[in-house]
């Protein structure tokens, strides 16, 4: 029962957090997203989250062949669409590889987002979450429009020259979190007169990132 218990409260967690993230993407602009970019910006959520001072639903990521992905935030996904809390935009077929996939976008629904309203009046937790997700959405939006995939795969936790495809990279311990050593980065390297905020620590970060995907 107690492994249950935990069990339900990551689902939960996961849940709101990926609810969270269609709220962020839809202020920035980036909505509706389609999976390939949904997945991205769970991994970078999750990845990041240290810097808000936040514990993300994972920390972990499989190196997909299509790029970060989680194969249980997909379920998620289409779970809270029968739930009316996600609208799915037009179902196609990716036929681009070996195995055809099914294609689509995620919005927030209009219950999805009076819920969020709701959890947002009575959650301390979930306002902390939501203005992390809103930050980071907004600064992968001052990325060039079409390059937004190619800059999150230049994330440097993500793009370790060891972790060839179908590898998990892991990212519990804080040695192993290069996203927010480079942050942590900028921070050392602002004078102390004009120290970033969080907000503009995310949007430099991935400015660097657009910088290293134009690079190559």
């Amino acid at each position: 029962m107690e492994t249950e218990g935990r069990s339900a409260i990551r689902n939960e967690h996961t849940t709101l957090w990926l609810l969270l993230i269609l709220r962020g993407a839809h202020l920035a602009g980036l909505a509706p997203v389609a999976v390939p970019l949904a997945h991205r910006l769970l991994f970078l959520t999750n990845s990041l989250a240290h810097v808000y001072q936040q514990v993300a639903p994972s920390d972990f990521v499989l190196k997909h062949r299509r790029g970060p992905y989680y194969p249980d935030a997909q379920f998620t996904f289409e779970r809270l669409a029968v739930q009316g809390l996600v609208d799915l935009g037009p179902l196609r077929w990716d036929r681009s590889h070996s195995f055809p996939e099914i294609e689509t976008e995620f919005s927030l629904s209009h219950a999805g987002t009076e819920l969020l309203k709701h959890l947002a009046n009575a959650s301390r937790w979930c306002n902390e979450v939501m203005a992390f997700t809103t930050d980071l959405c907004a600064a992968v939006a001052t990325v060039e429009d079409g390059e937004e995939i190619e800059t999150m795969d230049e994330d440097l936790t993500y793009a370790q020259s060891w972790a060839k495809q179908n590898t998990v990279i892991p990212f519990r311990y804080e040695e192993q979190r290069l996203s927010g050593q480079a942050i942590r980065e900028f921070t050392n390297l602002a004078p102390d007169s004009l120290q970033p905020n969080r907000q503009h620590l995310l949007r430099l970060y991935l400015k660097y990132l657009e910088k290293v995907a134009d690079a190559e």
